[in-house]
């Protein structure tokens, strides 16, 4: 099932952008305002056109009204249907020849996704994604983040970090490969990148970020977990799982 999210009145795309930059938001709180300044500040400092789009998720605490309307910013509405539906909308909403996500919360500076569109413009990538550095604050954050990894290797064979809110494709490969997502919620990371290497596209360039984790914060709960773990395998390709993952830098 598509996505459904509409865009809001307010809304102003660019008609030519450098990249696209989404945002997936549900009750981000004041979070989610700091989150779109900055990526709208950086892209000035750079002399980049960036069209940020915000999805809200279903919000309920009105985070996203207080959005200063701007050129480039579109914000798309709809009911709580997941982050993966989230991302999904939001990326395929934009034309970008370059597009990314970053998780509204801040536990990944923006200034991070600046640095993986960098790598696609200048570099021969097909897709680059942020590997996180740090650690969770809970035990249960830690051996739920644990546990998750194992089971993804498992049953796709990706062996490194694959849920760090921060990452950025060429525009082509996300035209082929997101038809083909299922993933409404947290398995969505899996799901892309397991469709990124079914599909062909060379595997992603990883780069190390920081990762300032505030576990109070977090919409991650023991069911959610449990349903992406379940999705993980439910989500398993039918093609060969051949080593591609090995040769990820």
């Amino acid at each position: 099932m598509q996505p459904r999210y509409q865009p809001r009145e307010s809304s102003t795309p660019l008609p030519q952008t450098d990249f696209c930059a989404v945002v997936p938001a549900y009750n981000a709180g004041p979070a989610l305002h700091q989150t779109v300044d900055e990526i709208f500040s950086l892209a000035t400092a750079r002399n980049l056109a960036v069209e940020v789009v915000v999805v809200n998720d279903g919000s309920t605490d009105a985070s996203t009204d207080g959005l200063k309307p701007r050129a480039g910013l579109v914000i798309l509405d709809g009911p709580n249907q997941g982050k993966g539906a989230a991302l999904r909308a939001g990326l395929s909403h934009s034309t970008a020849p370059v597009r990314g996500f970053v998780d509204a919360d801040g536990d990944y500076p923006p200034a991070t996704l600046f640095d993986l569109f960098t790598l696609l413009t200048y570099l021969d990538v097909d897709c680059a994604i942020g590997m996180r550095l740090g650690g969770h604050e809970t035990i249960f954050r830690r051996v739920a983040s644990k546990a998750f990894s194992t089971w993804v290797f498992l049953w796709h064979g990706l062996s490194f970090d694959t849920q760090a809110g921060c990452k950025a494709f060429r525009g082509e490969l996300l035209d082929d490969v997101l038809p083909h997502l299922r993933a409404n919620g947290f398995a969505f990371d899996v799901d892309i990148l397991s469709q990124v290497r079914t599909r062909h596209w060379r595997p992603p360039v990883l780069l190390p970020l920081i990762f300032d984790h505030d576990d109070a914060t977090s919409t991650v709960t023991l069911r959610r977990t449990l349903r992406a773990l379940a999705d993980v395998a439910r989500l398993r390709p039918r093609r060969a799982r051949a080593g591609w993952n090995r040769e990820a830098q």
